[in-house]
């Protein structure tokens, strides 16, 4: 490279011969750097841009002609979080400089990825530092893919350490808000008979109908769409999706059916703000998040049924107790009424018991009070217990 780029101290050249050197670079060093994959920056001892290859153009959208020149730290202004300027500095005083895994953004182009930078001093013949040459290599995809992999794995530690559906839920639209580089995602739910599909869960910058309502209209939209044929659908802009119900300001929308023995019962959205075209490999990977989060959701809510199953027996079992070892006919009574409270899940149990055992003795009302759903339990009533479900 130092052989190829060799040249005089840029720093000692004229503007002419600064021009005169730019040629020589693309001369000299054109058939290197163009042919390789990642975007080269050249620069001569100030720091200024003298050579800027194709792939470098096709990332920046900043033609050759328009970016020789310039201050090379301008031009990579698209670099986030690091400092150019100071990397290019070191660069020129001898050091490689690398940048480790950075995000690059174009907010105009509403387009960004991650690249990996290295900085390396550029000599001449006598080993003589002239400027620097700046590797910036694209790694937008592999950080897309070691993504994928901790949000399956992610998903997966949900289905045998994380038990409680609301941690399921949070991780499942956090991984697929990174996964996918959504604006937004969320988990909806419907159960084959409703009009509406019900968000369990929501992260990210949401529509103000999403952030209100808590539930989305079933239609011929692209999340109806998923549910409705068992596959995943994609719309680049729904302002053209003449089946949507409305934009609310989200502009493309993908959706993975969340498929559960054998039958559909919700979906894996993501939003964009922007109009966005999705690929094949961007429906698959939204697929498979898709189907280990329904597992997921699956054994949450075995587990949460169970708990509910045991609960319940728990309860009968501690009141059966009870009732076979306390003297205390008001304690029984009254023990009846709150277990039977939060059982049946009612605010108020009304339990009534007769001096004279004959069929009907026990009277229990479950509900609200009303006069006219209670019976009497006549003169010979004896105790009168009532039971409110614990707050």
């Amino acid at each position: 490279m130092a052989g190829l780029f060799s040249n005089r101290d840029a720093s000692s050249l004229s503007v002419r011969e600064d021009c005169y050197t730019a040629r020589a670079l693309d001369a000299l060093g054109a058939s290197l750097i163009e042919g390789l994959e990642d975007a080269v920056v050249v620069t001569d001892a100030r720091l200024t841009v003298v050579a800027w290859n194709a792939v470098m153009e096709r990332l920046t959208g900043l033609a050759r002609a328009a970016a020789l020149g310039r201050p090379a730290a301008e031009t990579l202004d698209f670099l986030c979080d690091i400092d150019v300027a100071s990397q290019l500095a070191r660069a020129l005083g001898g050091e490689t400089a690398t940048t480790g895994d950075v995000r690059y953004e174009f907010p105009s182009e509403r387009r960004g990825g991650w690249i990996s930078a290295r900085y390396v001093p550029w000599r001449d013949d006598a080993g003589t530092i002239v400027g620097v040459i700046g590797f910036h290599t694209i790694v937008t995809e592999r950080h897309r893919r070691a993504a994928f992999v901790r949000a399956l794995e992610s998903i997966g530690r949900s289905l045998t350490s994380s038990l409680d559906l609301n941690e399921t839920l949070d991780t499942i639209v956090q991984r697929a808000l990174e996964v996918m580089a959504a604006d937004a995602a969320l988990v909806v739910s419907w159960d084959a008979r409703a009009s509406e599909l019900t968000v369990l869960r929501a992260a990210g910058r949401l529509s103000d109908h999403d952030a209100g309502t808590g539930s989305i209209p079933l239609g011929g939209g692209p999340v109806s769409r998923a549910i409705l044929k068992g596959e995943a659908v994609t719309t680049t802009d729904i302002l053209h999706d003449e089946d949507a119900w409305q934009s609310d300001g989200v502009r493309a929308v993908a959706a993975a059916p969340l498929r559960s023995k054998g039958r559909v019962h919700g979906a894996l959205v993501v939003h964009y703000w922007s109009v966005r075209t999705l690929g094949e490999e961007d429906l698959a990977a939204l697929q498979l998040l898709a189907e280990h989060a329904a597992l997921a959701i699956d054994n949450a809510r075995v587990y949460a049924d169970a708990t509910r199953r045991a609960e319940r027996l728990r309860e009968l079992t501690d009141l059966e107790q009870l009732v076979t070892e306390s003297l205390v006919v008001d304690d029984v009574l009254r023990r009846i009424a709150q277990a039977t409270a939060r059982l049946l899940d009612a605010p108020i149990v009304r339990v009534a018991a007769r001096n004279v055992p004959m069929p009907g003795s026990i009277l229990s009302r479950a509900g609200k009070g009303d006069d006219h759903h209670r019976r009497r339990a006549g003169p010979q009533a004896r105790r009168v217990s009532d039971g409110r479900a614990p707050s």
